[in-house]
């Protein structure tokens, strides 16, 4: 059960990193000075979190694993939102990391290889249909 709100907390958190973004803080002295070290043992715990908690816990409790997959697409998309929309936050660039790290640590499959794989089989269907005649070849705009 605390893992399970350990994964809510980190979806909360996730919802309001775009609202902290975007509420114009900048970062002074934690940008220069603080942000490499605390984000470096971030990502190491979060890395050790997700091989040594969450992996295991989903190998134990599969019926969790549609649950924890659907959460870190969530998350995902969320992080790669905020990064989107605010380039020049370097704590969403940093966050975005930490989500991703979790998910590959934690044995999920990230998004982003998700969508790499479905526009890859799409050129792949669209090409088979116009060797075949089935579909006009596009002109490249």
């Amino acid at each position: 059960m605390r893992r399970v709100i350990v994964i809510i907390i980190a979806v909360l958190l996730m919802l309001a990193v775009p609202i902290w973004a975007d509420s114009g803080q900048s970062g002074g002295f934690w940008n220069s000075v603080l942000s490499g070290p605390i984000w470096f043992a971030l990502g190491l715990l979060v890395g050790l979190l997700g091989a040594k908690v969450i992996k295991p816990w989903l190998a134990e409790h599969p019926e969790w694993a549609v649950a924890a997959q659907g959460i870190a697409y969530i998350a995902d998309d969320i992080t790669d939102w905020a990064r989107a929309k605010y380039p020049d936050k370097e704590i969403i660039r940093h966050i975005d990391e930490l989500v991703d790290k979790l998910i590959e640590s934690s044995g999920l499959q990230d998004v982003d290889d998700l969508r790499k794989r479905r526009e890859i089989a799409e050129r792949a269907i669209t090409a088979s249909l116009v060797r075949k005649g089935i579909m006009p070849e596009s002109s490249p705009s």
